[in-house]
């Protein structure tokens, strides 16, 4: 993500219009010598380039090797993550879609993606396509963690996006916010217009027709290629440390992307010629000039390095003005692996650098973009520059920095204090609106936080309830400052909240997940799992029998829903349903909607409206075909309304009870059909209508 405008090329992008090349320039000669000379200075292991001019591949190499210490070397088509260069593919997969006639920049988002929700309902309704690629969504920062070392798919992360508060110093449309998830979400719209995966449409529509046939948008297609390169990030001591790859299924859109210099070469073809590929218009060049045109002011800073003055943000570029010409540009970082991508289209100059490592902090390989601006310094007839220096030394300045506030960190610690409470006392679930549930939990005598199955950290402890995280995935500890502190409130001899830097957390009733108990049947072994939803995240916990009650989360619902499971579709397996009895804080709806996941469709989505204010649901099976029916209760009326799954959902009412009785629908006279029952807890009378007997009436007091 952006830290701040001075790293405006490199981590975002640039496009200038620029008057007369001087190809004479540049010589390849002498940007190998440059780039060998300077790789042992930023710990490089490996760097790959490709540079075209006009429609032609002037450049394309490799230099080091693919991992620290081998000798592997890196050539034109050794495989690199290329992070949020992504970004510029997802752009133009939507503005294929544009030249097509099936999407327009201002169609609202909610009409192609109704889970998307946001801080307001003012921002829900009026967020269009070009603000998602604009970055300009108002949405806060704790968004970018429903992406970062999360387990969640691309529609749940969507779905949370309604939990994260307003960005409190930037609003809708006000200025840019760097936003990960914003990216995710439009990708998003491709399969909502398509009925194919962003990852299909963009192999099909782009890398295909542009022979990158060593471009891919998952870790898990590695396996099929060889020649990859490996993440590194450096350490304390300046030595390059191998790190896995980034799992970035989740939010492939905005910075999932792996490729080659060969294929990247076909992509900058692809932008010079200004949406002509070998003779044919892949992107028409009304749509690319949309992308093109800055969207959202980022300001100009002349202290920047190169200089840069009109920062914008495009459609998944970044613009500015350089050395008084319009340039464009990306970046790209993500754990161990640095990308970036120039393009001046005036006089038909493109460069993209793919590296594999970082710098300590999260800081980025900058040797990538100070060899790009290089070459274009050359081409534009100014010989006198060399970025590399500045860069490196301005990395380092803020290494220094980094080191320096850590440093103080420690020397404040008070390290004569202790816990409040035994550590035992500290484990348990704890849950957020924004991230659900989350555990801390004992583990060979130290805590141990699990945000995820990814994101695990041991605990050790800092001072009085102040826990210091080490991370099990060695990339996130040496990426992130400030380091993950983990604190506990602790009031009369428990704990009241956790927060773990990114969000506050309240502790869970028990010792296992929170919520209401809707236990059932939902592995189909005929065995009852114990199961609890909670309303405040819409999280479903489900203790699976048939996996050695392995716990299993599901996200479904929300505030305002009420859980109703059963097997509403016939095949055995528990449903995820839930009931909206008021208007729901959050999902679609009103008063009186029924949201359902069925296990005998895939866990495809269902709904109906039936209800409103003042009916509660009443789960059972009314006529007796093994389906759960829609079935509501009013108090206040004293009437029962049933939808009946086995008449093809026709409606059966019947008068019977009143405000003073609590109802239930148990099977009460043994043959397979729920009948209503009502309870006076005052008195213990009961009243039953028993199916069995064509519905006479019985009572009995307890």
């Amino acid at each position: 993500m952006i830290k701040r405008t001075q790293y405006w090329l490199a981590a975002i992008g640039i496009f200038c219009w620029l008057t007369t090349a001087r190809a004479d320039n540049f010589s390849s000669a002498e940007l190998d010598a440059y780039i060998t000379n300077a790789m042992p200075q930023w710990g490089l292991p490996g760097l790959a380039v490709a540079i075209v001019t006009n429609d032609t591949v002037a450049h394309l190499r490799g230099y080091g090797t693919r991992t620290f210490g081998a000798a592997e070397p890196v050539d034109e088509n050794t495989i690199f993550a290329i992070g949020s260069v992504s970004k510029t593919f997802t752009s133009a997969s939507l503005g294929l879609l544009v030249q097509e006639g099936k999407l327009n920049w201002d169609d609202r988002v909610i009409g192609f993606l109704p889970d998307f929700r946001l801080y307001s309902e003012a921002a829900t309704h009026d967020m269009r396509v070009r603000d998602l690629l604009a970055m300009r969504s108002g949405v806060g920062p704790e968004c970018e963690f429903l992406i970062y070392n999360s387990d969640w798919d691309r529609a749940e992360i969507i779905r949370r996006l309604r939990y994260v508060p307003a960005d409190p110093g930037t609003a809708f449309r006000a200025g840019m916010l760097y936003r990960n998830p914003m990216m995710m979400a439009a990708g998003q719209i491709v399969p909502a217009i398509t009925n194919q995966s962003w990852d299909e449409f963009v192999a099909a529509r782009l890398f295909q027709p542009l022979g990158m046939t060593r471009t891919l948008t998952t870790i898990r297609d590695l396996a099929h290629f060889d020649n990859v390169a490996t993440p590194h990030i450096m350490n304390s001591n300046g030595v390059p440390v191998t790190v896995p790859y980034r799992d970035m299924d989740n939010s492939a859109p905005p910075g999932g992307i792996l490729s080659c210099a060969r294929d990247m070469a076909q992509w900058l073809r692809l932008h010079l010629g200004n949406g002509v590929y070998d003779s044919r218009q892949l992107l028409s060049a009304e749509v690319l000039a949309v992308i093109r045109t800055p969207h959202t002011p980022m300001g100009s800073d002349t202290n920047t390095i190169p200089p840069a003055e009109q920062l914008a943000y495009g459609l998944g570029w970044v613009t500015c003005h350089y050395q008084g010409h319009f340039v464009l540009v990306h970046g790209g970082e993500i754990d161990g692996m640095c990308a970036y991508l120039l393009l001046v289209p005036d006089i038909r100059l493109g460069v993209a650098t793919l590296s594999n490592a970082e710098r300590r902090y999260g800081q980025g390989m900058e040797l990538g973009r100070a060899a790009a601006f290089r070459v274009l310094d050359r081409m534009i007839g100014i010989t006198n520059t060399d970025w590399n220096p500045p860069m490196l030394a301005d990395i380092r300045q803020k290494e220094a920095e980094y080191d320096a506030a850590w440093q103080a960190i420690v020397a404040a610690r008070r390290t004569n204090t202790v816990p409040s409470l035994p550590l035992a006392n500290y484990a348990a679930s704890y849950v957020s609106p924004i991230y659900g549930g989350v555990q801390v939990f004992l583990e060979s005598g130290h805590l141990v936080y699990q945000h995820s199955v990814s994101n695990v950290y041991d605990l050790e402890h800092w001072e009085d309830d102040i826990f210091l995280g080490a991370c099990r995935q060695p990339a996130s500890d040496l990426r992130l400052f400030p380091p993950t502190f983990v604190t506990f409130s602790v009031a009369n001899g428990a704990v009241t909240n956790m927060n773990d830097i990114r969000y506050d957390y309240k502790p869970a009733s028990g010792a296992g997940p929170a919520g209401t108990p809707v236990t059932d049947n939902y592995d189909g072994d005929g065995v009852p799992d114990f199961a609890l939803y909670e309303e405040c995240t819409g999280n479903w916990y489900i203790r699976l029998t048939s996996a050695d009650d392995t716990w299993v989360t599901v996200y479904f619902g929300g505030s305002g829903y009420r859980a109703v499971p059963g097997d509403y579709d016939g095949d055995g397996l528990a449903d995820l349903v839930v009931y909206a009895e008021a208007i729901p804080a959050t999902g679609p709806g009103r008063p009186g909607f029924w949201y359902g996941r069925l296990s005998g469709s895939g866990y495809n989505l269902a709904a109906a409206d039936f209800g409103d204010c003042g009916y509660v649901s009443i789960p059972g099976d009314y006529d007796g075909d093994r389906r759960m029916d829609l079935a509501l209760y009013s108090a206040a009326a004293g009437i029962w309304q049933v939808k009946l799954s086995g008449s093809d959902y026709t409606l059966a009412t019947r008068l019977f009870g009143g405000p003073a009785y609590t109802a239930a629908a148990p099977d009460l006279d043994g043959d397979g059909r729920a009948d209503p029952n009502l309870a006076d807890p005052a008195t213990g009378w009961h009243a039953a209508l028993l199916s069995a007997l064509d519905y006479v009436l019985v009572t009995w007091q307890e």
